[in-house]
């Protein structure tokens, strides 16, 4: 799919989003079910606190070019299936920028929940997609170990710069979109848990949440939005 097309669904979404939100998960040694709502407050505990959107698939799905069928070929538009694969993609959209190429590297793995959380959304220089800080997450059901070797080896040729942070090994990379320069740093905090954030601050504080540090969660139970959410929703 191509990346107007992602940024068209994701702003459709963020649209919807100003009027009730969708959120599920979260996965390192123990994983909620898809759907289980417990798996909300596990997730948004990985989240700053100033966190001011979610967007969720929950799985399972397979990680692919979203926008292409079985044979590699261009979905029809409009078609059932394309729409399900839109919105899978929309909180795992920062995986598919072609620098890190880190959605082939993942191709074919299962998720069991993909989510995106953002913040602080500033317009962009021209057209495109509106900048913003936050990271996506993609939990797998299987380890992925391996991929992530391969994946750190590739892009030690090609990032921007490999980097520690939070004591996580990362690659920083660079994609052109439109008159834009977004850059992306992608960790895989766990066995079966990748993150790619458009923002290094955002990033530290996942981390840390990831390994245990608490703290007040983002989205919090006392927001009234929250009785017009169904949990269990695929997307």
């Amino acid at each position: 799919m191509d990346l107007f097309t992602k940024s068209l669904g994701k702003h459709i979404l963020f649209c919807c989003a100003i009027l009730a939100f969708s959120f599920a998960c979260r996965a390192d040694t123990k994983v909620p079910a898809p759907g289980d709502s417990n798996s909300i407050d596990a997730v948004l505990s990985w989240l700053p606190t100033d966190t001011e959107t979610v967007i969720v698939a929950n799985g399972p799905f397979v990680m692919k070019d979203f926008g292409l069928d079985e044979k590699g070929e261009q979905k029809p538009s409009g078609s059932p299936q394309n729409t399900e694969n839109m919105f899978q993609s929309l909180p795992v959209g920062l995986f598919a920028l072609k620098k890190s190429n880190l959605e082939m590297h993942l191709n074919g793995q299962k998720v069991l929940l993909g989510v995106e959380g953002s913040r602080h959304f500033r317009p962009p220089a021209g057209l495109g997609e509106y900048l913003y800080q936050g990271c996506a997450i993609a939990i797998f059901a299987d380890d992925i170990s391996g991929r992530e070797a391969s994946f750190m080896n590739d892009a030690s040729k090609v990032a921007l710069r490999m980097e520690v942070i939070g004591g996580q090994k990362v690659a920083v990379f660079q994609d052109q979109m439109e008159n834009d320069l977004w850059t992306t740093f992608v960790a895989f905090p766990a066995k079966n848990v990748v993150v790619v954030s458009t923002d290094e601050a955002y990033l530290r504080d996942v981390l840390a949440r990831i390994r245990g540090i608490s703290g007040p969660r983002a989205l919090p139970d006392s927001l009234p939005e929250w009785k017009y959410v169904n949990k269990h929703s695929e997307f």
